[in-house]
């Protein structure tokens, strides 16, 4: 695949991520309007021969810190998600296979949950929770954290059950760029290995 197409791709994978994600928390999105969301995106890289996701890098740079993550590591049978410090901040790297989104969020507990004794700030240890379907039907990656025992979606980083979801909590979103594995090796990224 070329360099411009591997551009391209992950461009549009990161304006449907974003595309999905202000709608949803804007609350004007609608289930069809998702779903065609995700199914144009299929369609797109079906038609620019895009099988899979190889070679593709989330890089994320903070304060000049850049690390990067290669997509397939994280696209695997069983999801897996990244869990590192870039930049002093925590960070959970994540990759949906359904909706085909990536997203990194700040591992740090926004808020304050007095019933756990959780003050904010604390860093959340995460573990794949397989796939959590949407009131609306729709299913996204979900992860649970160790501390509070709340499931957390991929899609926005808001807590769907558990203990943060009483408390309103929302995880940061960190930016990111999807760069292919040449852009990668010649500017010297770091790649996180997974364990």
């Amino acid at each position: 695949m070329a360099v411009s197409t591997q551009i391209a791709v992950g461009l549009m994978i990161v304006l449907l991520v974003v595309g999905i994600g202000v709608g949803y928390l804007a609350g004007q999105a609608e289930v069809p309007s998702l779903r065609d969301q995700v199914s144009s995106m299929q369609t797109l890289l079906e038609q620019l021969e895009v099988r899979d996701i190889e070679g593709l890098y989330i890089v994320v740079d903070i304060d000049g810190d850049m690390k990067a993550y290669k997509m397939e590591d994280l696209f695997t049978e069983e999801p897996r998600l990244a869990q590192d410090v870039v930049g002093g901040v925590p960070i959970i790297v994540s990759w949906c296979r359904v909706c085909y989104s990536a997203t990194v969020y700040d591992r740090r507990l926004p808020v304050d949950i007095e019933e756990a004794d959780l003050p904010a700030g604390t860093v959340l240890n995460f573990v794949a929770a397989g796939l959590y379907t949407l009131p609306d039907g729709i299913e996204n990656l979900a992860f649970k954290d160790t501390e509070t025992e709340s499931t957390w979606l991929n899609i926005n980083g808001e807590p769907a059950e558990g203990l943060a979801s009483d408390y309103a909590a929302k995880l940061v979103p960190v930016p990111y760029k999807t760069l292919n594995e040449q852009t990668v090796t010649a500017l010297g990224i770091e790649i996180w290995t997974p364990s």
